[in-house]
């Protein structure tokens, strides 16, 4: 699977203490500008009803329309974002962000209408006093592929292969710590929960990286059942999580939405399968759980090895 990860370097006017999660709030005005900028028939109510949704970039990127009879989840219309944005929230008043980006298969087409929509976003500022920024560098793999010059990015350097050959498991007992950076929102029987297992962990880890896969590269990573082995031979030996309530205003809903979840650490402890360290670390990768395009899910990995 085709991918690329980007930081949008950000400087403010002047110093901000944010109260609200700059994640939310930079994925809410990238949206506004993207829809402005891309939005060529503006008369139509909804994006599934204009003739020109499929290549249109703010469909794309924010509606992700999809095919009923599709394979990877049917009967559903809208499938998972094709990016990942993260914006960790500053302690302190600063005047620089860094909003770091993830764009999968075909949104990596799309770079430079992200960068001329977060621009625009800067000429009309943030919160009620307007306060402009500026976009100073593109960084991909610590490399600037920004000219502000010419207002060019090169983005032939951006693109990289996500490939589940790569992840090798352990060959003896191994504890993982798994911090969970942003609100890891998961349900089960219908209802969001504040207490998970190592199976609903890895599943929901599983359902992510293949619904990316399924939807974006045209088909899941050809996992066989043998090689799948999840959950054998792995526990949580201790949980340390609690609730985190975030939330936005939804113009179009007119309301305000709730995105609490899950934040904290877990640790696990056992002998983990190729796939299972594959799942693990395309979810600290990709992130996992829902309502990822606002920045959620977001976790870290650290790794031990148990010594006689």
């Amino acid at each position: 699977m085709r991918y690329g990860e980007l930081i949008f370097k950000i400087k403010l006017e002047k110093s901000v203490l944010f109260r609200k999660n700059p994640s939310i709030l930079f994925r809410s005005i990238l949206g506004k500008e993207l829809k402005r900028l891309s939005c060529v028939l503006k008369q139509s109510k909804h994006c599934s009803q204009c003739v020109l949704a499929k290549t249109c970039v703010y469909s794309w990127f924010f509606e992700t329309n999809i095919v009923k009879d599709n394979n990877t989840i049917p009967g559903r219309n809208k499938g998972s974002h094709p990016f990942v944005p993260f914006i960790a929230t500053p302690r302190e008043p600063t005047d620089s962000l860094d909003f770091y980006m993830i764009f999968i298969e075909k949104s990596l087409e799309y770079i430079p209408y992200i960068y001329y929509a977060l621009k625009r976003a800067g000429e009309a500022g943030i919160f009620k006093e307007r306060i402009k920024f500026n976009i100073e560098d593109i960084l991909s793999e610590g490399k600037s592929i920004l000219d502000l010059t010419n207002e060019s990015i090169d983005t032939s350097v951006v693109e990289k292969c996500w490939n589940y050959k790569d992840f090798k498991g352990t060959n003896g007992d191994k504890t993982l710590t798994v911090n969970f950076l942003s609100p890891f929102r998961f349900k089960k029987m219908g209802a969001y929960q504040d207490k998970f297992s190592y199976e609903n962990l890895i599943t929901a880890a599983e359902r992510r990286i293949q619904m990316l896969a399924g939807l974006f590269a045209n088909e899941p990573f050809p996992i066989t059942e043998t090689e799948k082995n999840i959950g054998n031979n792995v526990s949580v030996s201790w949980q340390y999580t609690g609730w985190k309530n975030l939330s936005y205003f939804s113009r179009r809903q007119n309301s305000r939405i709730l995105l609490g979840g899950i934040v904290g650490q877990v640790e696990l402890n056992g002998t983990f399968s190729d796939y299972e360290m594959f799942l693990l670390n395309s979810a600290e990768k990709f992130h996992i759980g829902k309502n990822i395009s606002f920045g959620l899910g977001r976790i870290s990995l650290k790794q031990e090895e148990h010594y006689a």
